[in-house]
């Protein structure tokens, strides 16, 4: 196995080289994002199934089980619960316990495999926005419901099993989503929410991918996406969404955003 600097190593993997994308070979360090999904700074590291420019993006694992387009979507293996604490899928646990410990985070074993269809593959698909934890109870991993009773986090329940994939997070007090369930959960706990159009987003293998898994924030105030929008339904109705909350938005320059499976932020610079 071959280590960078003092980051973790790089493996091959069934077939999948896990590799980082390092900016400039240098070794990262950095402060822990807190609040999940909602960096206050500018991010330098993030588990990303692409490269980003300027950040140093672990790709997740596959997992052999699940449709070849969605083996390596982080938000299928890995929910960021909070502060320090990460729940991995156990498939991948020693994965991320060697990966992401060295940067201190406590990585925490779910008890749920992951399954190769809806909806065993969503155990660990939740959506953290500000206090809140938008996920399908029966579905969820016991160790995350767990963890948010404990942590007075509001479990907030929908029916939509592939929550973090449908919901954008743009700050602790709105989100994007085309899911009209979580749309309505959320405005019912005071939630700020752009209901968009399905559609505009890829994924192979299925009619279309989630906007949520095409996306995550890069810094306090700049979403990334991995395709441009130009195409996208709502195309105006987000960038206007986002800029009334005073946030950019970086756009992949590619024809259609393509859903990747979230883009997770670990580490402000």
């Amino acid at each position: 196995m071959q280590r960078m600097h003092n980051a973790p190593y790089i493996i091959n993997s069934r077939g999948c080289t896990i590799v980082f994308y390092e900016k400039g070979g240098e070794s990262v360090t950095g402060r822990i994002v807190k609040e999940p999904n909602l960096p206050q700074g500018k991010v330098g590291v993030a588990v990303s199934a692409i490269p980003i420019a300027g950040i140093t993006c672990i790709v997740p694992p596959p997992i052999s089980v699940l449709p070849p387009s969605m083996q390596c979507h982080a938000d299928l293996q890995l929910c960021h619960l909070g502060d320090r604490f990460m729940l991995a899928a156990p498939e991948v646990y020693t994965f991320y316990k060697d990966t992401l410990s060295p940067f201190g985070f406590e990585i925490l074993c779910g008890e749920t495999p992951v399954g190769s269809t809806y909806p065993k593959d969503v155990a660990y698909n939740i959506a953290r926005v500000g206090n809140a934890a938008f996920l399908h109870p029966d579905y969820a991993d016991p160790v995350a419901l767990r963890f948010f009773r404990a942590e007075e986090i509001e479990i907030i329940p929908v029916r939509q099993g592939y929550t973090k994939c449908a919901v954008l997070p743009v700050d602790a007090q709105a989100l994007i989503t085309a899911d009209p369930g979580i749309a309505r959960a959320a405005q019912s706990a005071g939630v700020e929410v752009l209901k968009i159009q399905e559609g505009g987003v890829e994924l192979a293998g299925f009619p279309y991918g989630f906007l949520g898994g095409a996306a995550g924030k890069i810094a306090a105030d700049t979403v990334y996406v991995t395709g441009r929008l130009l195409h996208h339904p709502s195309r105006k109705e987000i960038y206007a969404f986002l800029q009334k909350r005073g946030i950019k938005i970086r756009e992949r320059s590619i024809p259609i955003p393509i859903d990747i499976g979230s883009v997770l932020p670990l580490l402000t610079e």
